[in-house]
């Protein structure tokens, strides 16, 4: 309203504008993870393809590993052996997990030796949160629950950015308010899936 925004203190406005891109950032990361593409049927509006989704969509699903109730030495195992899944000529490759799936499924567990197999970032620098097996770890909240992705993104997707985000505000003089709004058009595909990988836990 603007009453609030009169009443706001300076960096109100800004603040708002910064979480706006947020959410945005959060939208994008869905469509990379999981992102439907375009509907036949225009039961949605169009998404990017998402990484997840087209490793489902391929025959046999041969870089997705598939665990039911497993123990954590299987977990461990699969951790490791999914590297080979991963094509050699791919390199720059890190681990994705949202943080449900990293405390409650990989944190806890130690290897033979009595160590953990999830190293936290002890250190302020870079947004990697641990190393599994000497290879970076990051947060992704757009992952489901209980999935463990490999891959090199940054060589494995591709993401065409249409238009920049714009972030503008629209004023409503009869209501006595102002709507701020995030724009921005955003298409991408997985180019070569062999450089991803794909745990799956069920219960």
């Amino acid at each position: 309203s603007w009453k609030l925004k009169e009443m706001a203190v300076e960096e109100f406005i800004p603040y708002i504008q910064r979480k706006m891109a947020d959410r945005m950032g959060d939208g994008l990361g869905y469509g990379v993870i999981s992102g439907r593409g375009k509907s036949s049927s225009n039961a949605w509006k169009p998404e990017p393809i998402g990484i997840i989704t087209a490793l489902q969509a391929e025959e046999d699903t041969p870089h997705i590993v598939p665990l039911t109730k497993p123990t954590d030495g299987e977990i461990t195992e699969n951790l490791i052996t999914i590297n080979a899944i991963v094509e050699d000529n791919f390199t720059d490759t890190a681990f994705y997990v949202n943080k449900k799936t990293l405390y409650n499924r990989i944190a806890r567990i130690l290897d033979t030796t009595g160590r953990p197999v999830y190293l936290q970032n002890m250190t302020t620098s870079g947004t990697a949160v641990g190393k599994i097996g000497g290879l970076d770890v990051y947060i992704e909240p757009s992952m489901p629950d209980d999935y463990i992705l490999l891959g090199d993104a940054a060589n494995g997707y591709q993401a065409n950015i249409n238009k920049r985000v714009t972030l503008d505000s629209e004023d409503h003089k009869k209501e006595r308010t102002t709507d701020y709004i995030g724009y921005a058009i955003v298409d991408g595909a997985p180019i070569d899936l062999g450089a991803f990988g794909l745990i799956t836990i069920t219960d």
